[in-house]
């Protein structure tokens, strides 16, 4: 995808949050070269201009003309720049506009002709024009003046007085004194970054229990069918991530990672509370990064985790005030409440209210984008399906209670190490917990009654379906503004949930219900009809993917030491799974991973370091030093994990002490401390990691 379609698009990201940029009217990219005869690649065959020509090298016309439609027998009124020219852009011939060779001005000879600029300015585009369009001087009364909206721009030839016909020109001499077709194309790109819009949204705790998810990719194999009717229509026209992973199961330091771009060894965040650019540096978010390059920011709902977790939502990252939404069901103390439509409508739920500002926000910034004037990014952080479970007691009606059932493995795994346990006992501090007098809860292999578990995934689901609901409110309201095919959309989870597998609830565990999350990214003209990718994918590659998306300069790749490196990432771009979903040069893991006994900024704790692969699960629980020194000790094991996802897809066997394992394990542990960087593509190390 070329920087300059790329950058024409706006962008809605949703993970139960919403960021936008649109247009309601298709951008126009008109570019134009001087004298080009049709030897090009997308030419070859009795269309070339001549049988004997050498191969062209022109990939990027090429892949161009592979996506449009391709005019082999195209032919112009005079073989002349200005008279040429002049009928393109007055749709006259030259009897009419009585151009026929240099020099004299169609408006002078011919007449006051609209031309193709000039109507698009009359229909509401900014008309921005450089280099040669019309022919310059007097042949075009100075470049048609009326025809553009902003001061036309020409790049000078510095190299057209050494009065050579042929120059070529070496690498160290262009960049020292740039070609003039170098200073164009740098002017073109500064004017699509000036133009761009974009957007996206968020879901808190949601794990995959999406239609779009269903078979192999779903949390479990026992669900029921899912009412995401909204979120699938947008995963149709969208690259799903099918195997996207987040950095911690845990939401301020999984929404840090994506934010940023840095992973939680690099932010220091591992747990709720500290704020990265105190503990980690002062790195540049995501939408900040937006922000500096002109767009207006505008952010609602839980983002970055609010409070001290982020500093009060990471003001710098805003242009506007930021917006959150009242929950005036959360004092009931209840963990599951079907409200009645008559008590919604006094007393409206908190993404119920979230998604009525997201839409009054849109209508606001609809005008500035559809104009050109100011491209936006929106933000809509949407708080459900995190507890507490209050929901339209409609969407019930979804999952009747009967129709459900238990997970299928209500157990811990066999020859899991204790410390890979999460203690879920707050669940039953709620009241209406308290009424059925639980003891142990959270324990190893503790579960609720069955009833009791019955309604709380019933609970669950239906808040999926109405956060279901609430996003395609937003989205139809793209639609009503006209700004849905230019605009780029972004919907993700910020990690997984257990609903009972393994006997666990909640997240906080480095197991597949936990660490793994819905996302999904809409690119107007390039997943219009689609694309699923089965490849493993991280939060931490959303940042740069949406960068390159929207055509502003691509992020470095951070070095081991980045804590005084404010923009970088540790992620890598997704467009081009987006081109091959397929693609071989990829990663060949993704990691996650999780502390037990405290915070790693307060001492010495133990960090269970995960890696998932194409076929494994490998999960070591080692002891780390905490601040200042922040190291991993990877020879003091407290435990180790292994799943053997073709066997056992729902991890319910370690495997890490079994011998038939014992090479793959060797394997795994040494890919595991190698990291992120050793799974890129040019770093496979060993011959195996990429089978395993």
């Amino acid at each position: 995808m070329s920087s300059c379609l790329r950058s024409m698009m706006k962008i809605l990201v949703l993970h139960l949050l919403i960021l936008g940029i649109v247009h309601a009217k298709k951008n126009i990219l008109f570019l134009v070269s001087d004298d080009l005869r049709p030897n090009l690649g997308g030419y070859d065959g009795p269309d070339a201009p001549s049988p004997v020509h050498p191969k062209m090298h022109t990939p990027n016309i090429d892949a161009l003309a592979a996506r449009s439609l391709l005019l082999k027998r195209a032919y112009v009124s005079v073989a002349l720049c200005s008279s040429s020219r002049t009928a393109l852009l007055t749709s006259r011939r030259p009897d009419t506009s009585h151009i026929w060779l240099i020099g004299p001005y169609f408006r002078q000879y011919g007449g006051n002709f609209t031309t193709l600029p000039q109507y698009f300015k009359q229909n509401g585009y900014r008309t921005i024009g450089m280099g040669k369009i019309f022919h310059p001087g007097p042949s075009s009364g100075g470049d048609d003046p009326v025809s553009w909206t902003d001061p036309y721009t020409h790049a000078t030839d510095a190299y057209i007085t050494n009065n050579l016909l042929i120059e070529a020109v070496s690498e160290e001499r262009a960049k020292a004194q740039p070609l003039q077709d170098q200073i164009l194309a740098e002017s073109a790109i500064q004017a699509l970054k000036e133009v761009a819009p974009e957007a996206r949204s968020v879901s808190d705790d949601l794990r995959p229990n999406l239609g779009a998810y269903d078979g192999p990719d779903a949390p479990s194999p026992v669900h029921p069918k899912m009412h995401t009717p909204n979120i699938d229509a947008l995963a149709a026209r969208s690259l799903l991530l099918k195997r996207a992973y987040v950095s911690v199961a845990l939401c301020s330091p999984s929404r840090t990672a994506l934010l940023t771009s840095r992973r939680p060894d690099t932010s220091h965040i591992w747990l709720i509370g500290p704020y990265f650019r105190q503990y980690g540096g002062n790195f540049t978010t995501l939408p900040q990064y937006f922000k500096q390059n002109g767009y207006r920011t505008i952010g609602m709902g839980k983002i970055f985790h609010p409070g001290a977790s982020s500093g009060g939502d990471d003001p710098v990252s805003w242009t506007d005030p930021y917006t959150h939404a009242t929950d005036a069901y959360i004092t009931n103390n209840l963990l599951i409440e079907a409200v009645s439509e008559e008590r919604a409508k006094a007393q409206p739920l908190q993404d119920q209210i979230l998604a009525e500002s997201a839409i009054q926000a849109l209508k606001e910034v609809a005008p500035e984008a559809r104009s050109g004037e100011h491209p936006f990014f929106l933000a809509v952080g949407f708080r459900k399906p995190h507890i507490t479970w209050n929901f339209p007691a409609r969407f019930k009606d979804y999952y009747p209670l009967e129709s459900l059932k238990l997970p299928p493995n209500y157990y811990a795994p066999v020859g899991m190490p204790a410390i890979a346990w999460h203690n879920f006992s707050n669940l039953a501090l709620y009241k209406d917990m308290q009424t059925y007098h639980l003891t142990n809860v959270g324990n190893i292999n503790y579960t609720f009654p069955t009833t009791l578990t019955l309604e709380m995934r019933q609970a669950y689901y239906s808040c999926v379906s109405y956060v279901d609901y609430e996003l395609g409110r937003v989205i139809d309201e793209l639609d009503n503004l006209g700004l849905t095919n230019n605009t780029i959309i972004a919907f993700w989870g910020d990690h997984g949930w257990q609903l009972g597998e393994h006997a666990e609830w909640a997240k906080e565990t480095n197991f597949e219900d936990a660490t793994h999350a819905p996302m999904m990214i809409r690119v107007p003209g390039v997943t219009d009809h689609g694309i699923v990718t089965e490849k493993l994918t991280e939060f931490v590659d959303l940042y740069p993917t949406l960068v390159e998306a929207a055509g502003l300069p691509k992020l470095e790749q951070c070095p081991p030491d980045s804590q005084n490196v404010s923009l970088c990432t540790e992620g890598t771009s997704m467009v081009p799974l987006m081109m091959n979903p397929t693609l071989e040069a990829w990663k060949t893991a993704a990691f996650s991973q999780y502390p037990r006994g405290g915070n790693g900024l307060e001492g010495d704790i133990v960090m269970g370091y995960s890696m998932r692969t194409e076929m494994y699960r490998y999960t070591e629980w080692i002891n780390f030093k905490g601040r200042p020194i922040y190291k991993p000790m990877w020879d003091q094991l407290q435990g180790v994990e292994l799943y053997d996802h073709t066997k056992d897809p729902e991890e319910n066997w370690n495997r890490a002490d079994d011998p038939s394992y014992k090479d793959v394990r060797v394997e795994l542990s040494r890919n595991l401390q190698l990291g992120w960087r050793g799974a890129l593509p040019s770093r496979h190390v060993g011959g195996r990691q990429h089978h395993l």
